[in-house]
């Protein structure tokens, strides 16, 4: 589920919602996994209760400027969904100043932080 959670945290389903939803999630007798995009500008966010009804985790940095964070970023996510299976997204564009972000920015990036860390 992309774009799932709003700014104040709430989801486009809420709670009931989502454990319908998990129901219908079996086909053939065998249960499929629920995935929920989240945002690095939402990890601070209110949405625990609600990640408890997904099974998976995509997590994406929105802005560039925040990729130098994703390590504290990411710590965040792992303290409010500790169970989850996670994914980490790499954009090649950076949606906050709609503008590319290119795949060697991106390793510079990386690179500095790490040699800061």
């Amino acid at each position: 589920m992309d774009d799932f959670f709003k700014d104040d945290g709430t989801g486009a389903l809420n709670a009931e919602e989502l454990a319908k939803l998990r129901e219908r999630l079996v086909i053939k007798g065998k249960k499929k996994d629920l995935y929920v995009v989240v945002y690095t500008h939402q990890v601070d966010s209110p949405i625990k209760g609600l990640l408890d009804y997904c099974d998976k985790i995509t997590f994406w940095t929105w802005f560039a400027k925040d990729i130098p964070d994703m390590e504290k970023n990411f710590s965040k996510l792992e303290k409010l969904a500790p169970d989850k299976g996670k994914l980490l997204g790499c954009y090649l564009w950076d949606y906050g100043r709609q503008k590319t972000y290119s795949a060697r920015s991106y390793e510079k990036t990386m690179r500095n932080r790490q040699k800061t860390a």
